[in-house]
């Protein structure tokens, strides 16, 4: 989808995530390679503690380590911009 934006479109493609789910890098490598834009990590909270809490379960050291992950990736491509939103108070 990604790549058939870019190839007919001039559209910024823009791709917000919580992170559970790239822990495929390969995953991570084809949105880099296909011309994504800009991609939004939107993490709940910024300790594991505060995560648990919000979200009832305990993924915060996993999605730290896939955003590290993509960031490594992504560290060579300087047209993939990344963006951190962090929800500071728990619900």
């Amino acid at each position: 989808m990604i790549r058939y934006c870019k190839d007919n479109t001039s559209a910024k493609i823009s791709l917000s995530t919580n992170g559970v789910l790239l822990d495929n890098k390969d995953l991570s490598e084809k949105m880099i390679s296909a011309g994504i834009d800009e991609i939004i990590f939107s993490l709940d909270a910024a300790t594991a503690d505060t995560y648990r809490k919000i979200k009832g379960y305990d993924n915060f050291d996993k999605v730290i380590k896939n955003i590290e992950s993509f960031l490594k990736i992504n560290a060579n491509n300087t047209s993939v911009m990344s963006t951190f939103k962090c929800r500071i108070k728990p619900r």
